[in-house]
């Protein structure tokens, strides 16, 4: 019996990431932003992937919707699980500065 996993890659879409049997009611659902992209005033995306075929790299970003109003750092995170922010709400520069959150 082959019991091998085929590892199918990452996702591109935020929606995909909620989990099975979540609840429905958006009053009380804490992975409402997985459907919206917002929560808390940030905008969520997952950026640097490729939708076709295997997906082997990803990023997530998480900026203020409104800089200096809803929020001031951005976020940035990779498959590796490396979280890096940036002090000005940009999720480019988090990668330039390479700030590691800890």
């Amino acid at each position: 019996m082959d019991v091998r996993i085929k590892f199918r890659g990452f996702t591109c879409e935020l929606a995909l990431l909620k989990p099975a049997g979540a609840p429905e009611d958006p009053t009380n659902n804490r992975f409402d932003f997985l459907m919206t992209g917002t929560r808390a005033g940030y905008k969520f995306a997952l950026t640097d992937c490729n939708a076709k075929g295997f997906v082997g790299h990803y990023q997530a970003t998480a900026v203020p919707s409104e800089p200096r109003v809803t929020g001031v750092h951005a976020f940035r995170a990779d498959e590796f699980g490396v979280i890096w922010y940036d002090q000005e709400g940009s999720a480019t520069k988090c990668l330039a500065s390479r700030r590691l959150l800890e």
